[in-house]
């Protein structure tokens, strides 16, 4: 792990402890609004409040296992989440916001704490999207983009002024 986490550059480590950081948030109110969802009288929202808490509890376990030192399996889980790739983290935290919004739409602490989780799947999202980008070869630098355009545009010219 921490031979992975010495090759990030900069960008990257920013966006892993960023993302990390607001998962464990995320996790936490999500499990406090799926306690505060579940004293209601809509059965919706009752299971939508269970079904929080839940993904909640997945959601600091897979980003923050020193929260939950308590059990064991914690580290295990913890190191089988890090093998997973940024873009299925954020589908999965992604759908993990959807579901308990779906069902009660109307309690204003769920929209914060699904929020959040939509958040934490989205900075995996850009993560993901950028590992993409820097593997395809493209380092996104402005300067040598800005000089091909500029040399496109001198060979237009010449090819104008040349006729």
């Amino acid at each position: 792990m921490a031979s992975k986490e010495t090759s990030l550059n900069a960008g990257d480590r920013c966006l892993v402890y960023g993302a990390q950081a607001v998962g464990c948030i995320a996790g936490v109110l999500s499990i406090a609004m799926g306690v505060y969802n579940c004293v209601t009288f809509s059965a919706n929202c009752f299971v939508a409040g269970i079904i929080l808490g839940v993904f909640g509890f997945l959601l600091v376990v897979f980003e923050a296992p020193y929260c939950c030192l308590m059990f064991e399996c914690t580290d295990k889980v913890y190191d089988f989440s890090q093998r997973f790739p940024p873009f299925l983290k954020a589908v999965f935290y992604i759908i993990a916001a959807i579901i308990p919004l779906i069902l009660c739409v109307t309690s204003i602490s769920m929209w914060f704490a699904c929020g959040l989780m939509a958040v934490c799947g989205i900075l995996y999202g850009v993560r993901a999207l950028r590992k993409k980008i820097d593997s395809s070869g493209d380092s996104g630098d402005v300067a040598a983009a800005a000089n091909r355009d500029t040399e496109m545009s001198d060979s237009r010219t010449n090819l104008v002024n040349k006729n």
